[in-house]
């Protein structure tokens, strides 16, 4: 079975998303070996390191139905979170929808756009 870079990407998204959820579950025990939280010993607190900036600028790039694929695949890195976008994109219009995208994830305080477009 040949796997496509797409294909595989988006599996990649997805295992990175699950262990990022279960590595922010923590059970808080008490004395007794009980956990002091109502909600199972999870609680869906928001990363807002860069690595967990980088993977949902990822997630969301790579679930945008309005990019093209070849623009979905463009290099994000975080510092401080300020997100840099790098690589080339199928058009301007990608290019805004791409930072558009990034500007709304959380966590995010601005974004360094080194991208470029692809000669038509």
């Amino acid at each position: 079975m040949h796997l496509t870079k797409e294909t595989v990407m988006k599996k990649s998204v997805v295992i990175l998303s699950l262990c990022l959820a279960f590595a922010s579950c923590s059970k808080s025990q008490n004395s007794s070996g009980y956990s002091n939280s109502n909600d199972g010993g999870c609680s869906a607190q928001a990363d807002y390191s860069d690595s967990g900036i980088t993977l949902r600028v990822k997630q969301s790039l790579m679930t945008d139905s309005n990019l093209s694929t070849r623009s979905r695949f463009v290099n994000v890195t975080t510092n401080n979170g300020i997100v840099t976008l790098s690589g080339t994109v199928s058009n301007g219009d990608d290019m805004h929808i791409i930072i558009k995208n990034v500007k709304n994830v959380a966590g995010v305080r601005g974004v360094n756009n080194q991208m470029t477009v692809a000669p038509s």
